[in-house]
């Protein structure tokens, strides 16, 4: 019983872990975009 309760722990566990390096790597996405964007923005200014 406690082997299945961990298996059912498992993916939420993992999805939880996604979820938060998807999130990590959106951050950072925007975040050189952000600054290629202020660059551009500077320099045409």
């Amino acid at each position: 019983m406690v082997f299945l309760l961990n298996l059912d722990w498992v993916p939420y566990v993992f999805f939880i872990e996604f979820q938060y390096a998807v999130r990590a790597v959106a951050m950072v996405f925007f975040g050189v975009v952000a600054v290629v964007w202020y660059g551009r923005l500077r320099s045409a200014g």
